[in-house]
């Protein structure tokens, strides 16, 4: 089960059909134990994702690389004295200008994807953090109404 599953079932067993908390400690514990248990999951995934931005930049920037020595190459194998080999040499200059646009675009492109993917991967991990909180929070006030009603 996924956390969000979990906490939607903590809160049915907290709650009695008229909506009172019940006084089953065990069952909400296990509950708890569960939602511990799926976490760290979704802690591996947000890093997962960390740790594929590097690979991305680092592939984007062995292409741009590769795209430019290629562009360097063509260039100095055009360059020569006569008029055909100048033009050669300008187009050869257009040529990398264009492939630096457009491996600037293909970074800038990459940074914007891996951005927004973190900030879904915050938002998740924030909204569930959240969650657990609010859920402590409900449980340790449901073990004081139990306590209470066990000593008086």
């Amino acid at each position: 089960m996924n956390p969000l599953e979990l906490l939607s079932e903590l809160e049915d067993e907290l709650r009695d059909k008229r909506g009172i908390l019940r006084k089953d400690g065990g069952r909400m514990l296990a509950i708890v134990g569960q939602l511990r248990e799926s976490i760290p999951l979704a802690l591996d995934e947000a890093d997962y994702i960390v740790g594929k931005q590097q690979q991305i930049l680092k592939n984007a920037d062995v292409v741009a690389r590769n795209t430019l020595r290629a562009a360097e190459e063509r260039a100095e194998h055009l360059a020569g004295t006569t008029e055909i080999m100048r033009k050669a040499d300008i187009d050869a200059k257009k040529m990398l200008d264009k492939t630096a646009t457009r491996c600037d675009v293909l970074v800038k492109k990459t940074k914007e994807h891996l951005d927004s993917m973190f900030i879904e991967a915050e938002q998740f991990l924030l909204s569930t953090l959240t969650m657990i909180r609010t859920n402590r929070e409900e449980l340790r006030d449901a073990l004081l109404i139990k306590q209470k009603d066990a000593y008086g």
